[in-house]
């Protein structure tokens, strides 16, 4: 499930597609389908109220007005550099950049400048366990990176993404 930036309605990925309905309805009603997916691997909304999500792994991040509409492709995986997977992304403060998983040989976490268009790595992966969280919680801004069995801090500015390194362990036992 996600939510919009205000909160009035959610989506949700099923494995016919990306849903759709207003909060009130969530205790029943029935599902507006927004776009196609034929093997969803997460979504998010952003401000602008559209909607980035994975239609499949090996579909890349595609970008759909939340009210329906035209998809349109953001990233496209080519199964070497750019990984085979484009998945889990989370729109980052700002509405202007997109947090994702990138699954391959050269993954790890991207950002994608909606912007720019332009994707940057900004944490190459440490283990095969997950993908890389935003924390806007943490006094400064961070970044929470599966590392074996732990979990990790990474410092991270939002607004001007670049390749970070990992900080010190903030949770043990952690399995995803």
């Amino acid at each position: 499930f996600f939510f919009s930036s205000r909160r009035r309605h959610t989506r949700y990925i099923s494995v016919t597609g990306v849903q759709t309905c207003a909060l009130p309805i969530l205790a029943g009603g029935t599902p507006v389908r927004v776009a196609d997916a034929s093997y969803p691997v997460g979504g998010t909304w952003l401000p602008d109220d559209t909607i980035v999500y994975a239609a499949s792994l090996g579909s890349g991040l595609l970008r759909v007005p939340a009210g329906g509409g035209t998809v349109k492709p953001l990233s496209v995986p080519d199964g070497g550099a750019h990984g085979y997977a484009h998945v889990f992304p989370q729109v980052l403060p700002g509405g202007q950049h997109v947090l994702f998983d990138v699954w391959g040989p050269a993954g790890g976490s991207a950002v994608f400048s909606l912007v720019s268009r332009v994707t940057t790595l900004v944490m190459p992966h440490t283990s095969p366990f997950g993908a890389a969280t935003f924390d806007p919680s943490a006094a400064s801004p961070r970044l929470l990176v599966p590392d074996q069995s732990t979990m990790r801090a990474a410092s991270f500015d939002p607004a001007h993404p670049t390749v970070g390194t990992l900080g010190p362990q903030v949770l043990d036992n952690v399995y995803s």
